[in-house]
């Protein structure tokens, strides 16, 4: 299985999305890696928030290898990551 370069959007560019990805291609990164959306971080996006940045991905020909809610954070023991588990996984 050949191995994709990805950047994560939010390093090149948290508050433009767009503009983030449109370096990433140009850049000739396939794939691109999703942390931070302008309002926050990725689970907490809005639904249509979330559906922009998919039509951004793929106007920009981009696909995505993955997500980071920030899950775990805290030691997995503490009562805390199972509410995050609970309430942070992408939908």
């Amino acid at each position: 299985m050949p191995v994709r370069v990805a950047v994560f959007t939010d390093e090149i560019n948290r508050q433009d999305p767009a503009s983030a990805l449109e370096l990433a291609s140009d850049w000739g990164v396939e794939a691109v890696e999703i942390r931070t959306v302008p309002s926050g971080r990725f689970p907490r996006a809005s639904d249509e928030e979330l559906r922009e940045l998919g039509r951004q991905i793929e106007g920009a020909g981009l696909a995505v290898s993955g997500v980071s809610p920030g899950l775990l954070k805290t030691p997995v023991t503490d009562p805390q990551a199972r509410e995050q588990i609970e309430t942070l996984m992408p939908r």
